[in-house]
């Protein structure tokens, strides 16, 4: 399993209810339509300051998280990211969102362990 993980800063001008309905609405319909039929989970995970520090701006807003079942899946969504226009999309959007000095990729290989919460 291939995942890729984005950690995004929203814009300073938005409120976080503001950003995580825009993200909900306008742009994870773009990861849906530039990953439908490739990447198996496409998950958002938005941040919150940790419990007792209500004030605390954590580094990031959301932890955008997308899997792929292998190497070729994910080549392939490179490939279609790189169509005409598709970036261009992509990035008008983003400026919608993020503040563009906060961005991280990170692209690793998944292996899970099995657990169990029981003792």
């Amino acid at each position: 399993m291939i995942k890729m993980i984005l950690l995004l800063k929203r814009r300073p001008d938005l409120s976080v209810a503001e950003f995580q309905s825009y993200y909900e609405k306008h742009h994870a319909w773009l990861g849906r339509k530039y990953f439908q039929g490739i990447a198996c989970r496409y998950i958002r995970r938005y941040t919150s300051p940790p419990p007792g520090t209500p004030d605390a701006v954590p580094d990031f807003d959301v932890i955008t998280e997308v899997w792929f079942e292998d190497e070729a899946a994910y080549a392939k969504s490179r490939e279609r990211l790189s169509a005409p226009g598709a970036m261009d999309e992509i990035v008008a959007d983003e400026k919608r969102l993020f503040g563009g000095e906060r961005l991280r990729l990170i692209v690793h290989e998944e292996h899970e362990s099995p657990m169990s919460c029981d003792d």
